[in-house]
Parts: structure tokens; sequence; C-alpha cells
């Protein structure tokens, strides 16, 4: 009874175990992403047991990672499954965000232009904020708002020149400088005259001026009385010197920015209208921008329905008013990021475009991006899908058998069956359709039937279809000891790959260090082992072709305060400190190593051979650390963690008499600290 009773306490123990370390990823994972760093949240979001991965939690933060990593389908996928398994409730569900997220999916695959966005190359981003572009001359000349360092106060407006494919360092325009607050919205047409928001008067609040240019310098800016109020009225947007769109809290309570439009008329601006409801809310509307084709108009707005603070939509004109507009449509993840995106402006030839972001990924508070506006065209569809693929059983031999399928082409069903050859494979055209099904029946396997479901605008669809023998079953077993052969209590994680979706297995070794797991028949499997105390192991394994049953023992390597580690398989470029790609599969794991020992400082120290002056190899091993310091850094180690120390060839590992043992000498060592 006693041993029955100690046993389901194991049982129970190991369950909380599971939990934690669950829990634990997902945390990581979440804190991850709200920083930023979507590839490490994705990385420990996987890491979360298939157990707790079933829940409406994890669906959505899964989507929203992917949404960060411009993985468009599993992010839509994702969310579907947030919507429709957990009656999820979030914004991103929205019938509206879903179909951008879905076009996003396609302008990737099927733009006439790579459909992405690029921080503008050269020297106008900073650390402070960029905003507001216009741009001139062909291209050629940007004129922007920044809080960037000046002779002058506050937000002041510079100009850009693009040269050699890259944007020079910017200068302010004095004359529209001041120690207050001013930003241009937009020029005229013959680029005499800057539409401007500022306090030129003095004032607390924010107006509307112009400037004219004359003899190559900008006058005094001049406010525009019949657009002014004892509220802030900025970004003002002109088109054709005949129509003016502007922001201004001149409404309401005065706590939210609306969009506002005056026509010239008789030689003054008219009395400023709101726009329609379409575009207005009770939240704010910001930065108008209406396209060169008249028709269109951008705004940025943070209370639609969007990814994050401020979003940009598009709105075409509804009738002869300029205050009546269509439903805005957002313009998409592609464009939009979960901080603020504003400010966008569409250059004379419809391609080009730029805006204002704070993303992630950012230089500065607030930087400025390009758009191809061609990222929007698609390609046309198609008439005909060429179907083709192979078959394989799971010991990943070639299987030759009947395969029969089924569509519906403008409502009307349609079977054909084809035979795989051979080397199992097979080939044959349809009409286009958007999902296909498969049917294999073949009594040496257990029978299969499965869904496609066809992306727009594929000509050719590839598919692999595996079929799974009777009574096949994998056997991975072994232990887990430490380097004096004790066993070792701890979890191991196993990640593989079976018909086409990733699975997750935590095993648990017992007090003898044993484990034992049961699997599908598979040709590759990774594994990872993270224990505190220990340095982790993060590795794959091929498993040969027909062989059913595996013993893979592990030996983990205590950590010791105050001893030696290599790290090893750390390159670096040619008699340079900059880490070669091929580092960063070692790095990973030091990194895993680190944050499951959180308690625990490292000493990260680098050695040379003896080749070379003593300076120079001191100085060297130095930035060799440091660079293996800065990777385990941007992946999330704490800067106090670590004690970074170059020590040249002054502690050689064996003597420098050979190029085999020089070789050994050049190393990063890692000490645990006491």
């Amino acid at each position: 009874m006693k041993k029955i009773i100690i046993w389901l306490m194991m049982i129970l123990l190991c369950q909380i175990v599971y939990a934690q370390n669950s829990d634990r990823s997902l945390l990581t994972a979440r804190n991850f992403y709200e920083n930023g760093n979507y590839t490490q949240a994705l990385s420990s979001i996987q890491r979360v047991d298939a157990v707790n991965q079933n829940n409406a939690e994890y669906s959505l933060l899964r989507a929203k990672i992917n949404l960060g990593l411009h993985n468009y389908n599993n992010a839509y996928n994702w969310l579907l499954k947030f919507k429709n398994e957990y009656n999820g409730q979030d914004v991103l569900i929205d019938e509206h965000i879903l179909s951008t997220i879905k076009q996003a999916i396609e302008y990737v695959k099927y733009s006439k232009v790579k459909a992405s966005v690029n921080r503008i190359p050269g020297r106008v981003s900073s650390i402070h904020s960029e905003y507001a572009p216009i741009i001139t001359n062909n291209g050629n000349t940007m004129i922007f708002g920044s809080d960037r360092r000046s002779p002058f106060g506050k937000e002041n407006i510079f100009i850009s020149y693009f040269i050699n494919d890259s944007w020079v360092a910017p200068i302010e325009i004095r004359e529209l400088c001041t120690d207050l607050n001013e930003t241009v919205g937009s020029i005229s047409n013959d680029q005499n005259t800057v539409f401007l928001s500022g306090q030129y008067d003095g004032k607390r609040v924010s107006n509307i001026f112009k400037a004219e240019l004359s003899n190559n310098k900008w006058t005094n800016p001049e406010i525009i009385n019949t657009l002014s109020s004892r509220f802030n009225d900025i970004q003002p947007f002109v088109y054709n010197e005949e129509v003016m769109f502007f922001a201004s809290n001149r409404d309401g309570d005065n706590s939210a920015y609306d969009i506002f439009v005056s026509e010239f008329r008789n030689g003054q601006w008219g009395t400023p209208q709101k726009l329609d409801s379409n575009i207005n809310t009770n939240g704010h509307e910001i930065t108008p921008f209406l396209a060169p084709d008249g028709e269109t108009l951008y705004f940025a707005s943070d209370t639609h329905k969007g990814f994050g603070g401020f979003d940009i939509f598009r709105a075409k004109k509804d009738g002869n008013s300029w205050t009546q507009w269509t439903t805005p449509e957002n313009l998409g993840p592609i464009v939009n990021s979960v901080k603020d995106d504003r400010y966008f402006f569409v250059c004379e030839d419809n391609i080009n475009a730029y805006f204002s972001s704070n993303r992630f990924d950012g230089l500065g508070l607030e930087d400025i991006y390009h758009f191809d506006m061609r990222s929007f065209d698609l390609e046309p569809a198609i008439e005909e899908i060429i179907v083709k693929g192979f078959v394989v059983d799971n010991n990943d031999e070639r299987v030759s058998t009947n395969i029969r399928w089924s569509y519906i082409v403008k409502n009307l069903p349609n079977e054909i069956v084809v035979q795989s050859n051979a080397n199992g494979e097979f080939s044959f055209k349809i009409e286009n359709t958007d999902k296909l099904n498969y049917f294999v029946a073949d009594k040496r396997y257990n029978p299969l039937e499965k869904e496609l479901i066809i992306p727009e605008r594929t000509p050719e669809l590839n598919v692999v279809i595996t079929l799974e023998r009777y009574l096949n079953i994998l056997e991975i077993s072994g232990n887990v000891m430490d380097s004096k052969s004790t066993p070792i209590e701890t979890d191991i994680m196993w990640t593989y790959e079976f018909n086409n979706e990733i699975a997750n297995i935590i095993v648990t070794t017992n007090e003898q260090g044993e484990y034992q797991i049961s699997l599908p028949v598979i040709s590759n499997i990774q594994y990872n082992i993270d224990k505190e105390g220990y340095l982790a192991i993060d590795n794959s394994m091929q498993i040969p072709a027909n062989e059913l049953k595996i013993n893979m023992n592990f030996i983990l390597t205590e950590l010791v305060a105050g001893e030696e580690y290599d790290i090893a398989d750390i390159e670096f470029e040619f008699d340079s400190a900059k880490l070669k790609p091929s580092s960063f599969e070692s790095l990973d794991q030091l990194v895993k190593t680190m944050q499951n020992n959180p308690k625990v400082n490292f000493s990260i120290i680098g050695h040379t051979d003896n080749v070379g002056a003593k300076e120079y190899n001191d100085n060297l091993s130095y930035q060799r650390a440091m660079s293996v310091a800065n990777y385990l850094i941007e992946n999330g180690i704490n800067r106090n963690r670590l004690n970074i120390e170059g020590k040249g060839f002054s502690e050689p590992k064996v003597p420098n008499d050979s190029e085999e043992n020089r070789a050994i000498n050049r190393r990063v060592v890692m000490i645990p600290q006491e």
C-alpha cells in the first residue's frame, strides 16, 4: 500500500512539474511577444506541452506571434481555432480584420512585387522620432518632422536628399523651426507653398499656417485665420490647392481628434466641415492624406478595428461631397503593426508610399518606412491546377497504390482515380477549385482520408501522402546520468513531425534515470533536456529505416562554480569578432542553460593563440567574448549576470607549438560563478 501511495505522489508531482514548465513557457512567450522579440516568443510557446495548448489563451497568443513574424497563414489558422473551437472574443477575429489577414496571405504569395515594409535606408532614422514624411522632386527629396537633437527645441522640420540609393543626413529648414512644436503637413504642386501646423504665434495650441518660397528661403509662417480655433488644429494636407484635410480636437469635449475638410473658394479657405461618421469615431482620427487619384483618403485611427494602437485606413469618396466617404478599410498586417502606424503618404507615381511607425524593429521611438503600392496588385487567377506528388509509408518507402480524388467545380461533384507508379509518384490536372479530397484504401495500410484546402492562384499543388502500416510502433528508451554515472530525474522533451503536424511530448525519467516512450514510426526526432544545475542538451537524431527500437542514453554535464567550460562550435569571421551563423545553435543551448539556472552568474572569457602582438590578441579575445555576451543578451539573458574578459594568449590550454594546438587555444569559455 505504501508503494502505491508513493507512486501516486510521484505521478502528481510530475503533473505539477509539467504544468509549471508549461506555464513558464507560456509566460516567457508572452513577455517576449510584448517586447517585440517574436522569434524567441515562438520558440518559447512551442515548448508548451500539448495538453496546455488546447485553450483560447494559447491559440490567440500563437496567432499574435505569427502575425509579428509575418507568418500570415499560420496566424489566420490559429485565429480560426481561437474563434471556432474556443468561442474566443478579440478584435482580431472581427470579420473585417480576418479578411485583411487573408488578403495579406494572397499579397505575400501573388503580388507583383515583394509585399513587405522596410525602414528607409540612410541617415534619417535616429534614436528619436521621425514622422510626417513628404516626398518631392520625383522621390529625391524628403521633408519630415522630428524631435531629434537640434539647435531648436521640441519638434522641428528637417529635409533630406536621396543620393546613391540612400537618404543623406538631414538638416533643419531653419526658417520653419522654432523652440516650440511645428510639423509640415503638405506642399503645393509647384513646391512653392508649404502648409504647416505649429505654435508660430506663441500660443499654447497648434494652428495651421502657410509659408511661401522666396529667393530659396521660406517666408515667416502666416496663420490661416479662417481655419483656426481655440483648440489644436494639426496635420494639414492640401490637395491641388482646392481642398484641405486636417485633424482637430475642436469638437465635442475636445479630448479626441477628428478629421475636418475645408474648400478654397474666392481666395480663402472656407469654414471647416467634419467628415461623416464613417470616418470619425468617438476616438482619435488623425494624419489625413488624399491620394493622387483625388478619390482615396488615407488616415490613422485608434478606434476603427485594427491590429494595435493607431492603424492606417483608407476610404473612397462617396458622391460629390468631401465629407461623405465609404466604410474605411484597414490596410492589413503588412502595413499595420501592434504599435502606432500613421502619416501615410503616396507619391505621385502611385507606387512608392511612406509612413511613420514606432514598431518594435525600428531604430528609434518612431521611424519612417517605405511600402510599394504594387503589393496590392495581385496576379490573375488561373483556370487549371496541376496536382502532383508521391505516396510513402511511415518507413519512408515509396508506395504504388490507387488514390481516389474528389472535388467540386461550379457546384458539380467530380471524381478521379489516379495510381501512383513504382516510385510512388503521381500527376494529373483538374479545373480550378478551392478544396480537394483524397481517399486511399489499401489492405497493407490504415485507411486514409484527407481534405486539402487549395489557396487561390495556385497553379501547381504538391502533395505528399503518408500511409501508416499496421502495428508499426517506434520505441525509444534509455537513461539519463551525470558524468559520475549517477541517475538523474528530469524531463526530456521530444519533438517530431507526423502527418504534417508537429508534436511535442515530455517524458520524465524515474529514480534510476530510466525512460521509455512509444511513438509512430518517424525518420527524425529532436530532443531537449533543460535541467537546473546542468548544461542544456538540444539536438536531433536520424532514425534508421525499419528500426523500431532505439536505445538513447544521455550524460548531463553538471555546472560547478569556478570550473571552466568550453563553448563548443563557436566560429568567428577571419581575424574578426563577428560570429558566424554556424555558432548560433551552440549559443542557443548556452542561452537555455543560463535560463534554466537564473540564480547563477557567468564569466565569458575569450582566448587566442600566440600569433601576433599581445595587445592585439588581448583586444581580439575580449571582443570575441563580448560578441558571445551580446548574443546572450539579445536572447534574453540579463547583462548583470555576465562578466566579460579577454585573456589573449596568457592562459593557453595546450602549448602553442603546432597549428592543431593553436586552434585548440583559440576559444571562448564560460565559468559559473559562486
